[in-house]
C-alpha cells in the first residue's frame, strides 16, 4: 500500500486496473504534451487567423457573425479558416499520432 487511507488505497488500485485509458498515466502525459504543442502552434499563427479560430470554436459564431464582426465576407471567413486548419495540420503532422489521445 502507498498510503494508510483506504479509500486512497481503492481509488489507486482502481486507476491501474481500469481499462479507461483516459486514467492511463501514459495516455494523460501524450493528452498533455499534444495541448501543449498545439498551443504552441496556434500562438504561432497570425493575429487574424487565431481571432476567427476563437471566435468560431469558443464562441461558437457562424462563419456570417464572424464576417460581420470582422468586415469581411462569409466567403473569406471560410478561406482564412481553412488556410489556419492547413497550416495547424503542418505544424501538427509530426505529432499526429498524439491527437487521437487529444478527443
Amino acid at each position: 500500500m502507498l498510503t494508510d487511507d483506504a479509500s486512497s488505497a481503492i481509488e489507486q488500485v482502481d486507476t491501474i486496473a481500469s481499462p479507461d485509458g483516459r486514467l492511463d498515466p501514459e495516455e494523460a502525459a501524450g493528452r498533455t504534451q499534444a495541448k501543449e504543442r498545439f498551443r504552441d502552434a496556434f500562438g504561432r499563427l497570425p493575429d487574424r487567423e487565431r481571432e476567427i479560430a476563437v471566435l468560431l470554436y469558443v464562441k461558437h459564431l457562424t462563419l456570417a457573425e464572424i464576417g460581420d464582426v470582422l468586415g469581411v465576407s462569409e466567403s473569406r471567413v471560410c478561406q482564412i479558416h481553412g488556410q489556419t486548419k492547413r497550416k495547424l495540420r503542418t505544424a501538427l503532422d509530426e505529432d499526429a499520432a498524439l491527437f487521437h489521445l487529444v478527443a
